[in-house]
């Protein structure tokens, strides 16, 4: 995304320039400048990737942050950055950036739905909110948690064993660490 905003905000400025090599270098450094920005934001954050609007607000961060970087820079420095180039570039990366990780997001859905990409959990509470969340996360298969076993008040059914929707009881509240 970052390249090709980089080389599309080249192209809109410099489209007949013979000395922009500068701005050509900057269009290859782009990509690096933007994976920092987002690292700096959280938007490599595992915990908000594919849920949530989080992951989008931070690509935005990073957007203005970056923005507000390169601005800063080329102040202190008495630099003569293009504006249009800047104003070109910067927008667009975090545009494209939203874009497809929008993409993304829908196809990781879709393989969620089919029971691909999901991340195997233990429920712990009293049995009424354990079923219920696990009903819920069952329903809305997008958040990636697949329900596997759980930990509930009061373990112990008829026979000593006992199965709540369809998963198995493992043990009470005092067994979590064990159990996970």
């Amino acid at each position: 995304c970052a390249l090709a905003a980089g080389l599309l905000a080249f192209e809109i400025r410099f489209s007949n320039a013979h000395s922009a090599s500068f701005y050509l270098l900057l269009s290859f450094t782009l990509p690096v400048l933007w994976v920092l920005a987002l690292g700096l934001a959280g938007g490599y954050d595992i915990r908000f990737i594919g849920v949530g609007s989080d992951e989008f607000r931070r690509v935005l961060n990073a957007g203005i942050f970056l923005t507000g970087a390169v601005a800063f820079t080329a102040y202190s420095l008495h630099s003569e950055l293009a504006r249009g180039y800047v104003v070109a570039a910067l927008p667009t990366v975090t545009v494209l950036d939203l874009l497809a990780r929008f993409t993304i997001r829908k196809r990781l859905h879709k393989l969620r739905r089919l029971g691909s990409c999901m991340r195997k959990v233990v429920v712990v509470g009293h049995a009424d909110v354990v079923s219920d969340l696990a009903a819920m996360l069952r329903r809305e298969s997008y958040h990636g948690l697949s329900v596997v076993a759980a930990c509930v008040a009061d373990p112990v059914g008829r026979g000593g064993h006992r199965v709540l929707d369809s998963f198995p009881v493992i043990g009470g509240l005092g067994r979590v660490a064990d159990v996970v």
